[in-house]
């Protein structure tokens, strides 16, 4: 009677049915890997889902008009500023003298009442809201050439105060300012409710490009300061990550000691029971933490160590390519007028509605708002009116963009694991030079993987969508009711969703660069990133971990320094004109700051990308090499912190000057016992 496979046939077995087929030796890494166009599928996705955006696009940029969002629309449906169909009105007004035409009309009045009016009405009327006041109010504009003052009369465009027989000409009853033209009040405080929020932020909006534009040369010098600083930090980032790590780990293991000291101390000089058991309590969690860190730094020495070297391998590739750090900005750059049409597209799809005629309730007479003992007055209005259709363009629309902006987040993603890969794999040891830059890692990127990266972003953009739906529907049930199962449920939803996408990105990452590496496809390359990184787990979480706070406190020290730059100048008194008051300053330290975490995550992006591609790189070098007749290609540092040296003579030059002929390399074949476990993929 026959046995069965032994349980180490059954483990290899099982190895080879979930692993990419093809293998990734030494001779198909980074510049001279063997490539392929990779996911064909994902690019005929991509294109079948932009050729419906366009026929969509095609209709509504047909039927929409943005300039109804833009110049508005009065109570009788006329477009503010623009030549009206509507024969029953004619412009009879003039202005110094000066006859006014239809065009000159272009800005929108509206009867918005005071809070003390508004409030004054519903207590006397007992009606509507003051709220739901204000809104209608929004629905009786009426086109001026000029937003009136307070007091002033609008009157109709035949220059009577009625139309088809219903007063419409009102006293503006506040002062007004023109803000993308609609007359807001001046004043916002003089509101009540959402209402003056928005003209609140409308108003701030004027105020606050007025500060800046005092303060444009300040800006633009702490910007420039950021871009040389970061390189600093790079620079500096060589020689610093190990001395910073291990002095942290001390002030920290010192930290935990004294407030566990702390704690014991109150807890043995406490005399009331409720106070000793309240430091007991302290004291075991203080004590438990500082056990535990104590044992995590004992046992992962050997990995902080690796992490360390790793950062420092890492912070050597974009001083040797510079133009790496160019990529962020121009991916963004890239970004924008994508942007900029598919807000395009969402407007003309908000503006393909019809007008309809509304009937609403107007307490008093229209022509005094401060009349709040007057009676209920049913005018006719004309507003904009939504289809359902209109909903689900919007939601393909913003689908499109979510998945056109992954994908241009992705591509450079690529560029840069291209350029960190060919840095790795360049000559064994130290000594290492870059073989190919930005443009050979573009060219490769559109030439074989355009269509791993569509595929990869597509993941990311569902997701995205999905957690779009679930805010706008959590805000939905807000206003319908305030259940908070029905809030928790979706909350948790929403969690799940987040740590969803956060998990597809970080298998996009390590995707894309295996791709980078071997040239695999999308599923081979996450396939073999995950095992590569299960099998190296202690030094992936080490490298993780101490890259994240070295890239948070790196951010930290760039805006910190940048924005006290940026407080000195703004203080000198010639710097910006005159001297500016230190409550007016803050906006633009604030827009300093901004400025220089944008510029400063640029850099710690680049950072990022090579510290995870010489991440995957020492761990496929690792299984690959042995030191012998395959040279290592880690770095000296890291070779001696893993104790794996090359013992062969001459093995710090390129093992190959051109890409070899497949048939100068013919494959061994070997048996799955014969083959060792930790090789195979």
């Amino acid at each position: 009677m026959g046995s069965g496979p032994s349980k180490r046939e059954e483990t290899v077995l099982r190895a080879e049915r979930y692993t990419p087929k093809t293998e990734c030796d030494v001779n198909k890494l980074g510049f001279y890997a063997h490539r392929g166009c990779t996911d064909l599928c994902g690019i005929l996705i991509y294109g079948v889902a932009w050729a419906v955006l366009m026929m969509m696009v095609a209709t509504v940029f047909a039927q929409g008009d943005p300039n109804r969002l833009l110049y508005g629309i009065d109570r009788a449906g006329n477009l503010c500023g623009h030549k009206t169909n509507n024969k029953s009105v004619v412009v009879n007004l003039s202005r110094n003298g000066k006859a006014l035409t239809w065009s000159d009309l272009n800005r929108l009045a509206y009867p918005v009442p005071s809070a003390e009016t508004c409030a004054a009405r519903t207590l006397a009327t007992d009606g509507p809201t003051c709220q739901d006041l204000i809104q209608d109010s929004l629905k009786l504009g009426i086109c001026v050439d000029k937003c009136p003052d307070q007091g002033e009369t609008v009157l109709w465009y035949d220059g009577t105060d009625s139309y088809q027989g219903e007063k419409v000409s009102f006293d503006a009853p506040l002062e007004s300012q023109q803000v993308l033209h609609r007359c807001i009040p001046a004043h916002p405080e003089q509101l009540t409710g959402d209402i003056a929020n928005m003209f609140g932020i409308a108003g701030t909006v004027g105020t606050a490009f007025a500060q800046l534009r005092d303060s444009l040369l300040v800006v633009a010098l702490c910007a420039l300061f950021t871009v040389i600083v970061s390189f600093i930090w790079l620079f500096i980032l060589r020689r610093t990550v190990k001395p910073t790590v291990f002095v942290s780990l001390i002030l920290l293991f010192l930290a935990s000691v004294l407030i566990t000291y702390i704690c014991y101390s109150n807890w043995h000089r406490s005399t009331s029971g409720s106070s000793k058991n309240m430091w007991f309590l302290f004291l075991i969690v203080t004590g438990g933490f500082l056990v535990i860190y104590t044992l995590l730094c004992i046992f992962f020495c050997k990995n902080i160590n690796v992490a360390c070297d790793t950062i420092e391998e890492a912070s050597k590739i974009p001083l040797s390519i510079p133009s790496m750090t160019l990529v962020p900005p121009a991916v963004v750059i890239i970004m924008l007028p994508v942007l900029v049409f598919h807000i395009l597209v969402a407007l003309f799809i908000q503006t393909t509605g019809k007008l309809e005629e509304q009937q609403i309730v107007v307490w008093g007479d229209v022509t005094d708002r401060n009349d709040a003992l007057g009676n209920a007055t049913q005018v006719f209005v004309h507003v904009m009116q939504s289809d359902n259709w209109q909903i689900y363009a919007h939601l393909y629309n913003l689908f499109m963009m979510l998945w056109s902006m992954a994908l241009l987040n992705a591509g450079g993603f690529m560029i840069l694991a291209f350029c960190a890969v060919f840095w790795y794999w360049s000559v064994p040891g130290d000594h290492k030079q870059p073989q190919g830059g930005v443009l050979k890692g573009l060219w490769l990127t559109i030439r074989y993987h355009l269509g791993t990266l569509m595929l990869g972003s597509l993941l990311v953009a569902v997701i995205q969508l999905l957690r779009v739906m679930l805010q706008a529907f959590e805000d939905r049930m807000r206003r319908i009711s305030d259940s908070e199962i029905v809030t928790c449920f979706i909350r948790c939803v929403q969690c799940c969703l987040a740590c969803f996408e956060r998990l597809i990105k970080f298998i996009n990452r390590n995707a894309y660069i295996m791709t980078a590496m071997c040239g695999d496809n999308f599923c081979s390359g996450a396939r073999r990133a995950l095992f590569l990184l299960m099998r190296h787990a202690f030094d992936v979480i080490a490298v993780n971990f101490i890259a994240d706070c070295v890239m948070f406190f790196g951010k930290l020290q760039i805006v910190a320094l940048s924005t006290a730059l940026g407080w000195l100048l703004i203080v000198q008194e010639n710097m910006t004109g005159d001297n500016i008051a230190t409550e007016d300053c803050i906006l633009t330290l604030v827009v300093i700051a901004i400025i220089s975490f944008i510029i400063a995550s640029d850099f710690v992006a680049v950072f990022s990308v090579c510290v995870d591609a010489v991440l995957l790189s020492f761990c496929q070098d690792l299984d690959i090499n042995n030191g012998k007749d395959k040279p290592y290609y880690l770095p000296s540092d890291l070779q001696d912190s893993l104790d794996k040296h090359n013992r062969m003579k001459n093995f710090d030059q390129p093992l190959y000057k051109m890409p070899p002929p497949k048939e100068a390399y013919p494959q061994q074949r070997r048996t799955p016992l014969e083959q060792p476990l930790m090789l195979q993929y």
